[in-house]
């Protein structure tokens, strides 16, 4: 058995000789005894003979106990404040998903053709094409009609858009293009391109709450898993479609 004695007085030095046989005794000194038994070690001697010799490694003092106690109850507190962050974090996580949803991933050649389906299935305007794509500052930009651009932005640019991850994508428009009007459905085609579940309604007051909230930083969401921004220069504005994923 492992036997911890608190004092090397009198009293905790014969204790410690009483239960030497068939155990792992530690002696816990302080102060000067515990100096002294730090640099000779503890033998005691009695009249009826006998002698117990303590090695030196079996005996501490009340700092070290005093570590111990600290880090383990250190190593406690730790243990406690992750598990409460982990669940405090999962919570806000299921709150986020649940109040703004969330998309699956998906490639950048994936988003663009669907994109493009959308734009051919339901008007007459020009689809994305890499005929009037330039690549810039780690970004994809589709020229699709004077003055209007189809702009994607990858998590990581690597170049290759079979397998990079869209982040966001928006619609920049010139404010001397003759084309706003089309900017417009080409917006809303880039919103079901992102979520074909939301609706035109749906999306016409998405459009609408993200131009009331340009100066406020905020962005439109209703739950579906995408938000949409809007900002604005003296030369363009922009509608951003942010993709919100697990």
């Amino acid at each position: 058995m492992k036997i911890l004695i608190i004092g090397a007085g009198v009293l905790g030095s014969n204790l410690a000789h009483s239960l030497k046989k068939g155990n792992d005794i530690t002696i816990l000194a302080r102060n000067k005894t515990f100096e002294n038994l730090k640099n000779n070690g503890l033998i005691i001697k009695h009249k009826l003979g006998g002698k117990l010799k303590m090695n030196k490694k079996k005996i501490i003092g009340i700092g070290a106990v005093i570590f111990v106690i600290v880090f383990v109850a250190v190593c406690i507190a730790i243990v406690q404040f992750s598990k409460h962050n982990l669940e405090e974090t999962k919570k806000d996580l299921q709150e986020t998903q649940e109040k703004y949803g969330w998309v699956e991933k998906e490639t950048i050649d994936v988003l663009v053709a669907k994109f493009n389906t959308e734009v051919v299935d339901n008007s007459s305007l020009n689809p994305a094409s890499t005929d009037y794509l330039t690549e810039s500052n780690n970004q994809y930009w589709y020229g699709l009609i004077e003055g209007v651009y189809l702009v994607v932005v990858p998590e990581k640019y690597t170049g290759d858009k079979t397998t990079e991850i869209v982040n966001y994508t928006l619609l920049y428009v010139d404010k001397t293009s003759k084309y706003e009007s089309d900017a417009i459905s080409y917006i809303k085609h880039l919103i079901k391109a992102n979520n074909s579940e939301i609706t035109d309604s749906e999306i016409d007051t998405l459009l609408e709450d993200a131009k009331t909230k340009t100066n406020s930083g905020k962005t439109a969401n209703n739950g579906k898993g995408i938000s949409i921004g809007y900002t604005e220069n003296d030369e363009a504005y922009q509608y951003q479609v942010l993709r919100l994923y697990k």
